[in-house]
């Protein structure tokens, strides 16, 4: 599929022991650590909620970078506890990271509170050229790197991508110590017409996605890079990243349906 020592690799899983695969999450992921190597980054979304960062955040909870469980499946669970593996401390997008460069790609997460954005963990492994690995997932799973991408050109999409005020949460880090946290999150608008098609199609053409399988479990790995590239691409060609099916939803909710 083209993954490769050295690579640094945003994995995204699901889990199912009759789909194909031969072992359990733990050797899931020592199958990629193997292939990567040492000099390889492996990383993951922790989130510790299953629903929107709004519906988290709104609470204003406490995210301890120790203890708050993954909700990003049972694999991302599995390598949060490990004691090598660092975590971020954003509390709405927490990324689990293993490797030489690990350090730095988590560094400051909480410091920006556009969690998906610039100087987020999202934008630093785009210099180490990533790529993500969709294990036994949809092409939804694309989304967490989707953000990034819809920050970028957040601009050029027929909604606000995000609400006008930030959400503070308490972050308790690895040494026991609490922090106030303040991120950005998506607006109602976008997390109701986001969608990923436009891109995933583009990159279908650009060869920016591989695809395979081992029995039912299906693998998709995405160029990272070439998913900002076909991004550009589509805005500079006068297009929303959204859909028009979206826009229109979006019109809709804005305007009303009489036109």
């Amino acid at each position: 599929m083209g993954l490769t020592s050295g690579d640094t690799v945003l994995m995204h899983s699901s889990f199912n022991v009759h789909n194909g695969f031969q072992g359990g999450p733990q050797q899931v992921i020592d199958c990629i650590l193997n292939i990567i190597g040492p000099c390889g980054n492996l990383l993951m979304v922790s989130m510790p909620y299953g629903g929107s960062s709004f519906a988290y955040l709104k609470d204003r909870p406490i995210f301890d970078v120790r203890r708050s469980t993954s909700r990003m499946g049972i694999i991302s669970e599995i390598f949060r506890t490990d004691k090598n593996v660092l975590r971020s401390l954003s509390p709405s997008h927490p990324i689990l990271a293993f490797g030489p460069k690990a350090e730095w790609i988590i560094a400051d997460h909480e410091k920006t509170m556009y969690p998906c954005g610039s100087g987020s963990p999202f934008e630093k492994i785009l210099k180490l050229k990533a790529k993500t690995l969709l294990f036994d997932m949809t092409s939804r799973g694309i989304s967490t790197f989707f953000h990034h991408v819809e920050d970028t050109f957040k601009e050029h999409l027929p909604v606000k991508l995000y609400d006008d005020e930030p959400l503070e949460a308490t972050v308790i880090d690895s040494h026991g110590n609490r922090i106030k946290v303040k991120s950005y999150v998506f607006s109602s608008e976008a997390r109701r017409i986001r969608t990923p098609r436009l891109l995933k199609r583009e990159l279908l053409r650009s060869e920016g996605i591989t695809s395979s399988r081992i029995g039912n479990t299906k693998l998709t790995l995405v160029d990272l890079n070439k998913a900002v590239d076909c991004a550009r691409k589509i805005v500079e060609s006068g297009n929303y990243l959204y859909n028009e099916k979206s826009f229109t939803i979006a019109a809709v909710a804005k305007f009303g349906g009489g036109f």
